[in-house]
């Protein structure tokens, strides 16, 4: 295998496979691996399974060229993402992202300016990812109600938290 494309989305309710078209298509009618997850780039590596295969593909030179939807899809945190594009340079392995074609242009500058722009441009991806999912975190929390019993509340109505124990 030397083409695959990674996919994820973090909630049940979202479709994987809406990503599925346009990723084909930086494929370029290549035979590929087709790899899809839900869960969420903010969980810890041992719980995203499909993830972690590609990253083992890699490593073993199974993979040349990766293409993602969006580079949010790997990871939403800035370091962790940067540690990726590095990881996948040691193995030889190419990222593509339709969201972000600019990875592409990029090898039009001339060295050594096209690895300074590629390395600032994924500082920034990455941090404006790691931004995003920080401000819908606050949305959230700023969205918590707590009732006159002091137990908390979703947006939803749903209480959060613990059940009370019985003081038997």
């Amino acid at each position: 295998m030397e083409v695959a494309i990674y996919m994820r989305t973090s909630t049940e309710e979202q479709n994987p496979q809406n990503q599925l078209k346009d990723c084909v298509g930086l494929v370029g009618g290549e035979k590929y691996k087709l790899y899809e997850e839900k869960q969420s780039a903010w969980k810890e590596e041992e719980k995203r399974e499909c993830f972690n295969l590609v990253k083992e593909e890699i490593k073993q030179k199974r993979i040349k060229l990766l293409v993602v939807w969006d580079l949010d899809r790997i990871y939403r945190n800035r370091k962790k993402l940067i540690q990726f594009f590095e990881f996948c340079k040691i193995y030889g392995c190419e990222v593509k992202s339709f969201r972000q074609r600019w990875l592409n242009d990029l090898s039009n500058i001339p060295s050594p300016f096209n690895e300074i722009m590629f390395n600032l441009m994924l500082q920034i991806m990455g941090w404006l990812a790691e931004e995003e999912s920080s401000k819908k975190s606050e949305r959230v929390k700023a969205s918590i109600t707590k009732d006159e019993k002091g137990k908390t509340h979703s947006k939803y109505g749903k209480v959060w938290g613990r059940k009370v124990i019985s003081e038997k």
